[in-house]
């Protein structure tokens, strides 16, 4: 019943985004509601399962994985780059991507934080007017990858225990980023005449606001992964002929983790590529802020799956001794198996004294001057 009425708060928080009459989504998300608290009953046994399964797998595999980079990237969007960088980089960035050195943070970051973190990054720069705004919509549109902690930390350590596995798939997704920021270039070409602009931060705040921030998407992600995994088990008892591909595109730490155990490494290297809906959904508030339109988005994401996907599949065929399957069984991994697993919880020892330091500090009585 608890897992039912959790199923129900996300079914109308996602509803609340649709674009129909306040009364329309009221009735959508009642019936929707009951339905699913029906099912949720019915198959009460196997819901608690494929949530248990869920919250074990974000804890031993997710967290630690995209919590340290999460918080890195989140860090140097806050401090920022050095200016001399930037003027470096705009001379290469403008002439090959149409984007300005202003936009360095958001090209590097969305290349190794993960899948919010483009998006995310070029809010940001629209909020404080650094470039403009064609510029925000491609760092949004084109520069949305996978990252560090799901390529190489995710795929490449825990499922296969290849490092270079990790990597090589890096790469592609890196490449094809690149290569389809290139030709959009060629085809709407875009000069910048915005200076670069230096931004002065306090390290501290920085690292504060990088945490929170992190903190705030790791909870979302666990959040989605937990509700698409009671979503998929409930289409599985229902509708199983559709419950495969449901488990490709939903959610992306899931298909990874099925298409892994299932599939040849090329399609996990293509689902981890695309992202999955709940990506798409997570990021659709942020997408339409920067007056990105979504079709153009999930469009994006799809082409640069495919070629992710064919370009791993041709390096199978070249080279099949290379390529590594998964080994990844939830039941045996613990979070002392992750290597970035330490890391995460320095991390969050930090942010526990400073907030103890905190505490103390508003805690003091303040002298009052006469």
């Amino acid at each position: 019943m608890r897992t039912g009425i959790f199923i129900v708060l996300t079914l109308i928080k996602f509803t609340m985004k649709i674009s129909v009459s306040d009364t329309q989504k009221q009735n959508i998300a009642t019936v929707s509601a009951i339905i699913l608290l029906i099912l949720t009953v019915i198959f009460s046994d196997k819901v608690q399962s494929a949530v248990t399964q869920s919250i074990r797998n974000c804890l031993n595999v997710i967290i630690p994985c995209v919590f340290p980079v999460t918080v890195i990237s989140f860090f140097i969007i806050e401090s920022g780059f050095p200016v001399k960088l930037k003027l470096i980089a705009n001379r290469v960035m403008l002439p090959l991507f149409g984007l300005s050195g202003n936009c360095l943070e958001g090209v590097l970051l969305g290349l190794t934080g993960g899948y919010n973190t483009a998006v995310k990054c070029a809010v940001k720069m629209q909020e404080e007017n650094t470039v403009g705004e064609e510029q925000t919509k491609r760092i949004a549109l084109l520069f949305t990858n996978p990252g560090i902690s799901f390529t190489v930390l995710l795929t490449g350590v825990t499922l296969t225990c290849s490092l270079l596995t990790g990597l090589r798939i890096y790469a592609e997704t890196v490449f094809y980023n690149l290569l389809i920021a290139y030709i959009y270039n060629k085809i709407h070409k875009l000069t910048d005449d915005k200076r670069v602009i230096r931004r002065e931060t306090d390290i501290t705040e920085a690292f504060i606001s990088s945490v929170e921030a992190s903190s705030r998407v790791i909870i979302s992600i666990s959040f989605n992964i937990i509700i698409f995994s009671c979503f998929i088990c409930l289409v599985d008892n229902i509708f199983p002929f559709i419950s495969l591909p449901l488990k490709l595109i939903t959610e992306v730490s899931t298909a990874v983790l099925y298409s892994a155990s299932a599939f040849p490494l090329c399609v996990t290297a293509g689902v981890l590529t695309f992202g999955g809906l709940c990506i798409f959904i997570q990021n659709l508030k942020d997408l339409r802020a920067l007056k990105v339109k979504p079709s153009s988005f999930l469009a994006i994401r799809i082409i640069h799956a495919i070629f992710v996907t064919a370009t791993e599949y041709g390096f199978s065929l070249l080279f099949p001794e290379s390529v590594t399957t998964a080994s990844y069984f939830p039941v045996k991994i613990s979070a002392s198996d992750n290597i970035t697993g330490s890391l995460s919880l320095i991390f969050l020892c930090l942010v526990f004294l400073y907030s103890v330091n905190n505490i103390k500090s508003l805690r003091q009585p303040t002298k009052k001057v006469f």
